[in-house]
């Protein structure tokens, strides 16, 4: 539910989800402050906390609209115009009509062609899909799906989802096999995490591709 509190005169949008979980988080998508609260935790409680954090979220608001708004990004690379950036594609990838799709089905089939034979893990099925929170998904039917948003990546951050989904296939969760199996194909992998984390939440809220 969309709820909007006052701090300091000034309006601040916030999309509610209540969920069984003690825990309360606080994310951006969209350009929008989206907040997930116990089930029985009152708006009073938290607009006090939403008051605690109030520079912090403006910050970050401000930050996210103006990066949004000044940058396009593709594969770790920053322009400042949309033109400059289909400009490149159409050089580079002989695009037609912003078609983003193409490039990733080209970029991602490359790498995971190069990548499966490294790792010898061979998914069912590919699909690319722009995806609102996740880089990438693998189900259980051994299928994966990479988010769109990739191309906005390094080709290094690109080659570390695609082995972490790629590791999902034998090892459907997050235990320290898991991450040895990352290790052993990406060994660099926490400085691809990094660089997700830092320029993840920017790359989400843009809406060229």
């Amino acid at each position: 539910m969309e709820k909007i509190f006052i701090i300091d005169s000034k309006e601040l949008k916030c999309i509610i989800n209540r969920k069984a979980k003690k825990n309360i988080i606080f994310r951006f998508q969209n350009r929008e402050l989206h907040i997930s609260i116990p089930k029985r935790f009152t708006f009073k409680e938290l607009k006090k906390i939403i008051e605690s954090k109030k520079e912090w979220i403006y910050e970050k608001l401000e930050y996210i609209n103006s990066e949004v708004e000044n940058s396009y990004f593709f594969l770790g690379m920053t322009f400042k115009k949309k033109e400059d950036l289909i400009d490149y594609c159409n050089k580079n990838y002989n695009i037609k009509n912003d078609d983003f799709y193409s490039i990733a089905e080209k970029i991602f089939k490359e790498r995971l062609d190069k990548l499966t034979k490294h790792t010898g893990l061979y998914p069912e099925k590919i699909r690319i899909k722009k995806l609102k929170t996740a880089w990438g998904i693998c189900y259980r039917n051994r299928s994966i799906t990479l988010n769109l948003l990739l191309l906005c990546c390094p080709i290094n951050v690109i080659d570390y989802v695609i082995i972490h989904e790629l590791s999902h296939l034998k090892h459907m969760n997050h235990s320290s096999n898991f991450w040895n199996e990352v290790t052993i194909f990406s060994p660099q992998f926490k400085e691809s995490k990094a660089w997700l984390k830092v320029n993840g939440t920017k790359i989400f809220h843009q809406n060229y591709l």
